[in-house]
């Protein structure tokens, strides 16, 4: 299976869940049920994707306004030279879209995840020859 890997306890194993932009994966758990052992799924976004993204955004906005306004002072000589009027249009620009696309890109990786860790948990189960404890939607009704 794709990114099957050891963890420690009380994990057993993990394999990845396919989303983007931000990566998960599907840890399992094991806790015994009578003469049977259950495996409980929780998928666990990575933080690698997302740290890059909030270095990428600070390290870029700030940069930003001083490049725009050194661009549009040299080739607008209408353009007025003080930097203050160029951070009025420019922070809000950039900044204010911020909350709404950082949610809706979590929002889109959950699902993403969350779809593909059905399909990684039914794949475990004809791997195990086991019941993933949900009805069988594969026929039709």
């Amino acid at each position: 299976m794709a990114g099957f890997q050891e963890e420690p306890a009380p994990a057993l194993f993990s394999v990845e869940a396919f989303a983007t932009p931000f990566e998960h994966k599907l840890l399992a758990t094991a806790s015994a049920t009578g003469t049977a052992t259950r495996l409980d799924f929780r998928a666990v976004m990575l933080p690698r994707v997302p740290a890059i993204f909030a270095v990428v955004i600070i390290l870029s906005i700030w940069p930003g306004v001083w490049m725009t306004h050194s661009m549009l002072v040299t080739w607008f000589s209408w353009y007025p030279s003080k930097e203050w009027i160029t951070w009025a249009w420019y922070l809000p620009l950039t900044v204010v879209p911020l909350p709404w696309y950082v949610l809706k890109s979590l929002k889109k990786s959950r699902d993403e995840a969350h779809a593909d860790a059905l399909s990684q948990i039914e794949r475990l189960a004809k791997e195990l020859d086991a019941s993933t404890g949900w009805p069988d939607t594969t026929t039709d009704v």
